[in-house]
């Protein structure tokens, strides 16, 4: 995930990223063992004062090229396989 804007990304009721406390504005990734199946997300986005907003994310799995999940938006989870 990479924010221009304040971030906090949810896995379940899982903190996966909070890319709001220290912002940065630099691209955050984490590693999670997922079960197959469909996961739940939330993500949660505030606008920065004096900064254009733009928020990226994708996900990959098994070693898999990442996914921009920026065209599937809105949605409420992501698919394992």
């Amino acid at each position: 995930m990479k924010a221009q804007g304040k971030a906090f990304l949810k896995i379940h009721e899982i903190a996966a990223i909070d890319d709001g406390y220290n912002y940065k504005g630099e691209e955050k990734r984490v590693t999670l063992n997922l079960a197959k199946g469909y996961h739940h997300i939330r993500l949660y986005f505030m606008k920065v004062k004096g900064e254009t907003p733009d928020l990226k994310l994708a996900y990959s799995h098994d070693g898999t090229r990442f996914k921009d999940v920026n065209s599937y938006l809105p949605i409420t989870r992501i698919k394992i396989k």
